[in-house]
């Protein structure tokens, strides 16, 4: 089949979930199908291209929605794609809301003129919006889920193939916590502090450096010295000195090697969310600790594939970590355990098996209407 994906700022640095999940996803429908990718980059920023793209260098914000729409229109007859798959930003509340509803509604109405069916994939969907809310936006509203059997979802796959298994090291004291974003803003760490749970972790240093133990945070935004700063400097960094590392980027799945334990404290609900660095540290064999929030449960099994501990709590952070880092046996075991479970249900070939089933029944229903 033609497929052509539309994403906005496919390009380096390739460090958040959406954009690894497309490139992946990409290289594996290559292989059968003739896939495109329009996309946009950001000045200075390379594209992460594996399949035939077409990019406009945006300088701000608003204009890498703007170019997705006034580009689709030649791209669509230039291509000749027989579905489109679109994956806006999943970011709607303040005026990201009416921006994102409005370049969903725009690229729907574009193919549908053009009699090419149109999904829109959310790979995260946070508040106020609800899948329910976009359904009545886009004709066609595809969810990236956990579970590859639901009927209209796409089950969330990671590249995973010739990844090496967690050498486990007993004695090891390392704790590691990511974060993809990369604008040197501090309103996108803030973010990272105060949703993504940083600060949570940040306040738990008290205790866990007392016990030795060490943090290491990567996010491409510390390669920028003044956000290396602010959060060395925070009110929130309660680690002992010399206990944290802030890295930039970092290789993947390299990283998760040298941890005794990753940390996914975040600290909200959000209404749909699979973390792709999660899925990544269970795939990499390194056991996981996370908050316990309903989007997050199904990774955990209740428990039996991940630590959990209450949202926001540094304490039963601190508690969760002492009591994983206290049972080596038991760490390696869970470790292994959600290996094996990541590696049979998050497979990026499911995933590209399942979007051309999702093309094909789009292709049919459009030949039917």
């Amino acid at each position: 089949m033609k497929l052509l994906f539309v994403a906005p700022e496919i390009c380096t640095p390739v460090t958040e979930g959406r954009k690894r999940f497309i490139i992946d996803l990409l290289e594996a429908l290559s292989g059968a199908d003739q896939v495109g990718l329009l996309t946009t980059r950001v000045a200075g920023q390379s594209l992460a291209r594996s399949v035939p793209t077409w990019a406009e260098e945006c300088r701000w914000p608003g204009q890498h929605l703007w170019s997705l729409r006034m580009g689709l229109p030649k791209i669509l007859q230039r291509f000749g794609a027989e579905a489109v798959f679109h994956f806006p930003y999943g970011t709607f509340h303040s005026i990201y809301g009416p921006a994102n509803r409005w370049i969903i509604r725009a690229v729907d109405r574009m193919c549908s003129r053009r009699k090419v069916p149109c999904a829109t994939v959310m790979y995260s969907i946070d508040r106020p919006m609800t899948l329910e809310g976009l359904k009545a936006t886009a004709s066609c509203v595809i969810p990236v889920t956990q579970a590859a059997d639901e009927g209209m979802a796409l089950p969330l796959g990671i590249n995973g193939s010739g990844w090496p298994s967690n050498p486990y090291k007993e004695n090891s004291s390392t704790l590691l916590f990511m974060a993809g974003m990369w604008q040197a803003k501090r309103e996108r760490v803030d973010h990272v502090l105060h949703l993504r749970g940083l600060g949570t972790l940040l306040r738990a240093g008290a205790a866990l450096g007392r016990a030795g133990i060490r943090l290491v945070v990567a996010s491409p935004v510390f390669e920028n010295s003044g956000m290396k700063d602010y959060v060395l400097h925070h009110p929130l960094n309660r680690w002992p000195l010399g206990h944290l590392e802030l890295r930039g980027a970092v290789k993947i799945p390299d990283v998760y090697h040298e941890a005794a334990l990753y940390v996914f404290p975040y600290q909200h609900a959000i209404h749909q969310f699979t973390p792709t660095s999660v899925i990544e540290a269970m795939m990499a064999g390194t056991a996981v600790v996370m908050s316990d929030l309903p989007f997050l449960r199904h990774l955990a099994q209740g428990g039996s594939m991940a630590y959990l501990f209450p949202p926001g709590d540094e304490e039963g952070l601190a508690g969760a970590v002492l009591k994983a880092l206290g049972d080596p046996e038991g760490r390696r075991a869970r470790g292994q355990e959600a290996r094996k479970y990541a590696q049979s249900q998050w497979s990026i070939r499911a995933s590209a098996e399942k979007t051309r089933r999702i093309a094909q029944n789009l292709k049919a229903r459009e030949k039917g209407s």
